[in-house]
């Protein structure tokens, strides 16, 4: 009884032990002998030589370089404007007029209040040198020497005190004529004729000039995770809705360290300078924008829809791998088959810049012309060929990136 019990265990070590080398077999060795592999079962893509450049896509607003705002410093009701919106005005150009009649009379005051300070002080001269006299022939008391000096002091403080209100009520008629501060173009009028002007807390805006549109700058918006890849000098390509097929250049001057917020989103504004010698943009457009942050030119590149194709399960037992199968995040395999070849080979390769359509390939065996796999059309029955376009995915692009 023992003995059958130990023959049956012997049978069934034996038993496992088999089906286990089988599998370990059917892993390694195994093939699914029912597909025979041929060029008709695959689409190939080549590789090529191309341009390539990878950017950073924004928006942002089209400004002048220099805006001016141009205020009032006295107060009173506007008289006449001389300018309105878009006329080109020049430096020292008179733009519109205060009503001087009450600054008139606060000039004639301030005269009549000098000319009393300034008989005040010199009756306390006179009194000054008659009293010293006095003192010095010991007729008074130095008490009342001191008595006279002191008020021939206070005098002339009043006196030079009056002069200067006086000088403040001649430049305050000359400040009723607001005059431009710059050369440009009045791109805002914020006052009409016959408005109060109150200038006593700050001075009101009455006009803003931009200073030459013919020079104008971008101010866009560049999110923390793009922030890095911008530099001052990069080169910009950028459109506006008024002219849509139209592409237009500008270069990076400025990124600014002042953040905002949006939504949990660090925001950066990055100043790009353009030219508006045409005239075609004006203050307050929306740009869309690329900087172009990196370009190489005539490098080994893959279309993006290749590297999105992985081998079915059905083909992994024709697959060649290199010794080293391990993948960096920029490596990935590509995969290879020539008419006549019995076996598919995974070639590594390590990604450079891309543009959303095109790769850069930085170090690999393969070179310029080779084909690669980029689909299986093969499941049970030949596949009806896919159309590469939807390899690409969504999204709009705004203009060319080769």
């Amino acid at each position: 009884m023992i003995l059958k019990n130990i023959n049956k265990k012997k049978v069934l070590i034996w038993t496992v032990g088999a089906v286990s080398v089988f599998g370990i077999y059917k892993l390694f060795f195994g093939r699914n002998k029912t597909l025979t592999l041929k060029p008709e079962l695959f689409e190939f893509a080549k590789l090529s030589y191309q341009d390539v450049h990878s950017s950073v896509s924004a928006t942002g607003k089209i400004n002048p370089v220099n805006v001016v705002s141009v205020g009032a410093q006295v107060s009173g009701i506007i008289d006449k404007i001389y300018v309105d919106y878009n006329d080109d005005v020049k430096t020292g150009q008179l733009l519109a007029q205060i009503d001087k009649s009450l600054l008139i009379e606060d000039i004639n005051s301030t005269e009549a209040k000098m000319a009393q300070a300034k008989a005040r002080y010199d009756l306390a001269k006179l009194d000054k040198d008659r009293t010293e006299a006095l003192f010095n022939e010991g007729y008074i008391a130095k008490l009342e020497l001191d008595q006279v000096i002191t008020d021939l002091t206070s005098a002339e403080a009043d006196y030079i005190a009056a002069r200067a209100n006086n000088e403040r009520s001649k430049r305050n008629i000359e400040y009723a004529e607001i005059k431009s501060p710059v050369s440009g173009v009045v791109i805002s009028r914020d006052v009409e004729e016959g408005q109060t002007i109150a200038s006593s807390f700050s001075a009101p805006t009455l006009f803003t000039i931009a200073e030459d549109l013919t020079k104008m700058q971008i101010e866009a918006s560049i999110s923390e995770a793009d922030i890095g890849n911008i530099k001052k000098g990069q080169n910009v390509d950028f459109t506006v809705d008024a002219f849509p097929v139209e592409t237009f250049h500008g270069v990076v001057d400025q990124v600014r360290l002042n953040p905002t917020t949006e939504q949990n989103v660090v925001i950066y504004n990055v100043i790009i300078k353009i030219d508006n010698k045409e005239g075609k943009l004006l203050p307050g457009m929306t740009a869309f924008v690329d900087v172009d942050t990196l370009r190489k030119n005539n490098v080994l590149t893959v279309e993006n829809y290749v590297l999105q194709f992985k081998p079915d399960d059905a083909l992994q037992s024709y697959i060649i791998y290199p010794e080293d199968k391990s993948l960096l995040p920029n490596e990935t395999f590509v995969y290879t088959f020539k008419k006549g070849d019995k076996d598919i080979k995974a070639v590594k390769i390590v990604k450079g810049i891309t543009n959303g359509a095109i790769t850069e390939i930085t170090s690999s065996e393969l070179k310029d012309g080779d084909i690669i796999i980029s689909d299986f059309v093969y499941d049970g029955e030949l596949k009806a060929k896919k159309s590469k376009s939807s390899a690409f995915g969504g999204g709009r692009r705004r203009g060319p990136m080769m």
